[in-house]
């Protein structure tokens, strides 16, 4: 005799009502706006507890500016701390994009290759054990004043971190799926060298006809 659904199972299988819709986009508009309002008033306590201190103590400028003298310098200079933020910003960027481009593949072929773990691991251990701060005049002595001691030491900071990250990354996943993915990206950059010229010549093709 087959088993009759009973309330329970009906009402779960139910589709949720309007009421319910409504009450579960109150309660996530009521999560979304404490995320922003919580941070928001911890901020503003923060620059009210800032202020009332440099006030009541009467501490120098020199020692601690008020949070409106910093406002007001920021208004005042933003020309210059654009410029050098920008030139910052370039440094930032370009060594963190230097760390990921060499580290990822690495990453991959320690996950891949038990010997490149061997060889790769103990060099990466080693090199966090010097303090980059001791490393910064070399890098001046070898690259000069300009920006590039500024990208080696962004690239030396980064480094480590993308190539370990990106390894337990990769071990969390199984080593048939990163050959798959892997024979994938190849296949697909076959066929987008296949395509490219195909696609040129099929043009030509087009604007000779159309030219004659």
């Amino acid at each position: 005799m087959p088993l009759q659904p009973t309330h329970a199972s009906r009402s779960a299988a139910a589709p949720p009502t309007p009421a319910h819709a409504y009450s579960a986009r109150r309660r996530w508009l009521g999560e979304r706006s404490s995320n922003l309002v919580v941070p928001t008033l911890a901020i503003v306590a923060v620059l009210v507890v800032w202020a009332v201190i440099v006030k009541t103590f009467e501490i120098p400028d020199y020692l601690l500016p008020a949070p409106q003298d910093v406002a007001a310098r920021i208004v005042k200079e933003w020309s210059l701390l654009w410029k050098h933020g920008a030139y910052t910003l370039m440094s930032v960027l370009t060594g963190f994009a230097a760390g990921a481009a060499i580290g990822v593949p690495l990453a991959f072929g320690i996950v891949l290759s038990r010997s490149m773990e061997r060889i790769a691991m103990p060099f990466l251990v080693m090199s966090q054990t010097i303090p980059k701060v001791a490393i910064a005049p070399i890098l001046v002595v070898w690259l000069g004043f300009g920006i590039l001691p500024k990208i080696a030491i962004v690239f030396l900071i980064s480094f480590f971190p993308i190539v370990v990250s990106t390894v337990v990354g990769l071990k969390s996943v199984e080593t048939d799926m990163i050959a798959m993915g892997i024979a994938l990206f190849t296949i697909v950059s076959k066929l987008e060298r296949l395509a490219i010229p195909w696609h040129v010549s099929v043009r030509a093709e087009e604007t000779a006809a159309y030219q004659s």
